[in-house]
């Protein structure tokens, strides 16, 4: 589990350094509504990447979100809404269907 750090984009531009994913990752929302998690996939399936979604509304759990990225060149900029974290740890859980090839970057407006 790697615990991802936003990278914040400027008007003079920013070269983002992608990491591994791991099964399950976490981030802290640093604030504002332009958060994205790109993920790229090189490998040779798909990756359902999937945000853990805490809380329950009327005693039903909250479906999660999840996102199909396509294998072999696939990505997909996933937006990462405020207040989605865990209310006692305040982490975001990012759970990735495959990690073989593929890689994340977590950036901010």
């Amino acid at each position: 589990m790697a615990l991802l750090t936003a990278q914040q984009i400027t008007v003079t531009g920013l070269q983002p350094v992608y990491a591994a994913v791991s099964a399950s990752d976490t981030l802290v929302h640093p604030g504002g509504d332009a958060v994205f998690l790109h993920v790229k996939n090189a490998g040779g399936g798909a990756d359902t990447v999937t945000l853990v979604v805490p809380g329950s509304l009327y005693g039903v759990a909250i479906a999660d979100a999840t996102v199909s990225v396509p294998a072999t060149s696939g990505d997909r900029m996933i937006l990462i809404p405020p207040g989605l974290g865990d209310p006692v740890t305040g982490l975001i859980t990012v759970l990735h269907g495959a990690t073989a090839s593929v890689t994340c970057a977590l950036l901010r407006l």
